[in-house]
């Protein structure tokens, strides 16, 4: 059997499978792109969720802030569509923030408002969140916990506050809700490693961090938002807007038909794949890692298809060279980098089998991760020596799940050290 398989930007390879090895081919998402993205906003903007539409919720000499998460596809229509209907009743230019993260920039993603003529957009606020700096924080509360709560000043002193992020999977890697686009993406640096340790990636650890962002929104009286469904690449599937629990509730619904799947059983090898030239960093390898560990058995391998360029992080560094991968993951727990997540799935993966990474990375870095390269026209026969295979693609946003297993991951650990 011959798959074509589409990864990175454009770039597709030709995977050969003995019919009786392929267990499953989850072609992920499920459902078309949206043709008019920016019909769909407008529809969404016009019809919320159990809210009022956007012209109706604010008012003139609102100062207004749009907190965008990193990573939302199609971001700029998104910005352009809900700025215009903000002008048009009454919100000065001036008076509108748009608040980015430093992520954001980092990974080179488009200007969100180069939607927007000229004018418009140099008018408008655009500020990029740095969490070290004191100066552009404000104390909110203390939390449940007893911790301190501190915000960007724009959000904490805002009259509306429109947050734009991307639904994902409910158990997708360093997602904790529709909330997490402003708490703790525009938070301090403490709050954020909290939510980048590894210990985050544990079912009862998640709940408690979604929850936690939960709280911060109904502290800061968080009303609105805007929440796309991806699609494959850059493009989208739905656009929704309203009252957040409503969105949230709606959204994961549409999220589940889209990107998750239920196959027979593990697989000795799972191929999982990233499309999207903005998808191609570490931290979409952290989610594709994630998401193949539900799927391989035990000694399982996990091949992942990228154009990945992007040089390891602090964490991942750790990684190289590195006899102790239990040493490795007690460090990362202890003080967890930005990068934490993503290099805590490869030493889980490196811990239960190989790891076969096709990227733009020179080899001897990725074999100094312990990592195997691979080239494209290579896989058919990696694939070869495994006697069972589930095809994953887009497994950044994608989740398969044996039929009859917890939601849950079992712990597999083939050994502790790289010796």
């Amino acid at each position: 059997m011959m798959s074509l398989l589409k990864y990175g930007t454009g770039s597709s390879l030709s995977l050969e499978l003995v019919d009786e090895t392929l267990v499953a081919r989850c072609d992920a998402p499920r459902g078309a792109p949206l043709a008019g993205i920016a019909e769909a906003v407008d529809r969404a903007l016009a019809e919320p969720l159990e809210f009022p539409a956007l012209a109706q919720a604010v008012l003139p000499l609102d100062k207004v802030v749009l907190a965008l998460e990193p990573g939302v596809p199609q971001a700029a229509t998104v910005v352009e569509r809900a700025v215009r209907v903000l002008l048009a009743n009454g919100v000065v230019v001036q008076d509108i923030t748009l608040l980015r993260t430093l992520a954001d920039v980092a990974a080179g993603a488009a200007d969100p408002l180069a939607g927007l003529p000229g004018e418009i957009g140099s008018a408008i606020v655009n500020k990029i969140h740095d969490p070290l700096s004191r100066d552009s924080l404000s104390y909110l509360a203390a939390s449940t916990d007893g911790k301190p709560i501190y915000v960007n000043r724009a959000i904490h002193d805002a009259d509306l506050v429109v947050s734009i992020g991307c639904l994902r999977l409910e158990e997708s890697l360093g997602y904790y809700g529709i909330y997490s686009s402003v708490f703790p993406a525009f938070s301090d640096a403490a709050s954020i490693r909290r939510y980048q340790s590894p210990k985050a990636a544990g079912a009862v650890e998640r709940k408690r961090l979604a929850k936690q962002a939960n709280e911060v929104s109904w502290l800061l009286g968080l009303t609105f938002t805007i929440q796309v469904l991806p699609g494959p690449g850059s493009e989208i599937l739905q656009v929704l807007a309203g009252e957040p629990a409503a969105v949230f509730r709606e959204g994961s619904r549409l999220c589940d038909e889209a990107w998750s799947f239920y196959v027979p059983q593990r697989a000795n090898l799972v191929v999982a794949t990233i499309e999207g030239k903005a998808h191609q960093t570490w931290e979409n390898v952290g989610r594709a890692l994630a998401a193949a560990a539900r799927a391989v058995s035990a000694d399982g391998a996990v091949a992942i298809c990228t154009e990945l360029a992007e040089r390891p992080g602090p964490a991942l560094q750790q990684v190289i060279g590195a006899d102790d991968l239990d040493e490795v993951l007690h460090d990362i727990d202890k003080h967890p980098p930005s990068d934490a997540l993503p290099a805590s799935e490869l030493v889980h993966a490196l811990r239960r089998g190989k790891v076969y990474l096709i990227s733009r990375l020179d080899e001897d870095l990725v074999e100094e991760l312990g990592v195997s390269p691979v080239a494209a026209d290579q896989l058919s026969k990696v694939a070869g020596r495994y006697d069972s295979c589930i095809v994953l693609t887009n497994a950044h946003y994608a989740m398969a799940r044996p039929h009859r297993e917890a939601s849950e991951p079992k712990p597999i650990a083939r050994s502790k050290s790289r010796k």
